[in-house]
């Protein structure tokens, strides 16, 4: 029996948070958002807050992608600045066993979960990713980004585990810009993931955002026997 097909979340790489409020408008769709550090980088506290409780205030979910890598003390003061904005923020599990464990107890304070950064897509290093799971998993991190093609390893090893799965370009998008690690939105469905980033296929689709969105959307909820293989759309 295969399961919920996999939750969509946008990536926000726009440059300011106006044009964000304009994307999230017109789209108006079941997706979530995630908020990368070109962003974070390019606003102000006042209208990235603007930003973010505009999102809040409509149920979708905010991923906060910053990737922390810092000593334990800053992780932790950092996530308590954050504080309920989020809803997921990101950490290097490279970063070791004491920054992650005080990176979740910080976390718990404010009712966010934290997802722990296996591998990244431009990065092909898969047995280390693999244990970096495994040490995340005893640190009390039960989200993990990890490339599509290592979910089902990650899921077999640590069951309870929900994967975030970046590096999606859909057969009618034609590049995997700098992903190594790319795949499409069906292989993330047969992959049972549990939530998939996608921004330049739908951020540049020449059909519009909002029909590349529903495509992207299609193509992870449709039947096993259906799963976008033949698809001719070109970009």
């Amino acid at each position: 029996m295969r399961n919920a097909p996999p939750k969509l979340l946008i990536a926000l790489d726009c440059n300011t948070t106006i044009a964000c409020k304009v994307f999230i408008d017109t789209l108006n769709l079941d997706v979530g958002y995630k908020i990368g550090s070109s962003l974070l980088a390019s606003t102000t506290s006042t209208t990235l807050d603007a930003l973010l409780r505009s999102i809040r205030s409509s149920g979708k979910t905010i991923f906060w992608d910053s990737k922390y890598f810092d000593i334990p003390s800053q992780v932790s003061s950092t996530i308590h600045a954050i504080k309920d904005r989020a809803d997921m923020i990101s950490v290097h599990i490279l970063g070791g066993r004491q920054m992650l464990t005080e990176a979740v107890t910080a976390a718990k304070e404010h009712g966010t979960k934290i997802v722990g950064i296996t591998r990244l897509t431009s990065n092909n290093a898969l047995f280390t990713a693999f244990l970096d799971a495994s040490l995340a998993y005893q640190c009390g991190i039960k989200h993990l980004v990890c490339p599509i093609e290592d979910v089902k390893k990650i899921k077999s090893y640590t069951p309870a585990v929900i994967t975030i799965s970046p590096g999606v370009r859909p057969a009618w998008y034609n590049s995997n810009d700098d992903h190594i690690s790319f795949s499409s939105p069906s292989d993330a469905a047969e992959a049972g993931c549990d939530y998939v980033v996608v921004g330049r296929p739908i951020l540049n689709s020449k059909w519009g955002y909002r029909n590349a969105t529903k495509m992207v959307l299609e193509e992870l909820s449709a039947p096993v026997a259906q799963l976008g293989r033949g698809t001719t759309f070109k970009q």
